[in-house]
């Protein structure tokens, strides 16, 4: 709220220009001097200061009821995990005795193999002679 926004003609116009200054606000000088001739005026400006100072010295304020039922949700939490690791472990040690209980039925599937000789080569479409010196040379020590 700017200084102009004040209406001069409302009862506590003088109080709000002296706010506005306090709060770091713009405000017509003539406005705010007429308002410290007031001894009521100049009263809160008083107040206002003694205010900021007392609460400029509080740190953030911590409600003993948020903390206890941050404390609370934490509890329920660790529970929660606990109970979730318990039914895990519990329904798969559960699965794996029926796994296990189905398992040990012996068997009764018989396997036969047989080995047939290896198949015979087929019978070459083209035959390419070779002849030394002319279409392959005998190459010695990797030449």
């Amino acid at each position: 709220m700017s200084d102009q926004d004040i209406d001069s003609t409302l009862p506590g116009a003088r109080l709000h220009v002296v706010e506005a200054f306090i709060d770091g606000e713009r405000v017509d000088l003539e406005r705010l001097e007429d308002a410290l001739a007031d001894s009521v005026s100049r009263r809160h400006l008083i107040e206002l200061l003694l205010l900021r100072d007392a609460v400029a010295g509080m740190g953030p304020v911590e409600w003993s009821a948020a903390r206890r039922a941050q404390g609370k949700r934490r509890v329920v939490r660790w529970l929660a995990a606990a109970a979730a690791l318990v039914f895990c472990v519990t329904s798969g040690y559960v699965a794996g005795q029926r796994v296990m209980v189905a398992a040990a039925t012996p068997s009764s599937v018989e396997t036969v193999m047989t080995i047939d000789p290896a198949p015979a080569a087929p019978a070459p479409t083209r035959v390419i002679p070779l002849q030394p010196g002319v279409n392959w040379t005998d190459s010695r020590e990797g030449r």
